[in-house]
């Protein structure tokens, strides 16, 4: 077996040539039996038919984009331009006729604009009770006057 890159050295020439003599040993078995000459020809066919309409529907798609990249006529280019020169007019009309300036921002150390300070006060807890009664006890502390509280 040649070495295809002369920078390795060929490792394990003995390797490589038992294996190549163990691949080429062996006869081929491509398997089955071969095709019936008609399906063979059915199958060609096909394929054929299947390559003509892929052609024909590329070179329709080509031919549409083409046609509609062609079809603009010199009256529509001539409107759109038309359009743009109104909108180029108004936009440098719009840059000439600009508002005046803004007042100017106060600075951030006068006092009118320092905030005051905020104190959050927590209001008092809500304190529920609720008196269960207590008849999973018995009813020896009712007998001996407890009753609920």
């Amino acid at each position: 077996m040649p070495n295809l890159c002369d920078l390795l050295p060929n490792l394990f020439p003995p390797l490589v040539t038992t294996l190549l003599i163990a691949a080429y040993r062996h006869s081929i078995n491509y398997g089955g039996d071969p095709m019936k000459r008609v399906h063979v020809i059915t199958v060609a066919l096909l394929l054929g038919v299947a390559a003509v309409l892929g052609v024909v529907a590329a070179s329709r798609t080509a031919a549409v984009g083409v046609a509609s990249h062609s079809t603009s006529s010199n009256a529509a280019v001539a409107a759109r331009a038309q359009r743009l020169d109104r909108v180029e007019a108004a936009l440098r009309k719009a840059l000439r006729d600009r508002p005046p300036a803004l007042p100017r921002v106060p600075s951030a150390q006068s006092p009118a604009t320092t905030s005051a300070r905020v104190v959050y006060k927590r209001p008092a807890p809500i304190v529920v009770l609720k008196h269960a009664s207590h008849r999973d006890e018995g009813g020896d502390r009712e007998a001996e006057g407890g009753g609920s509280d």
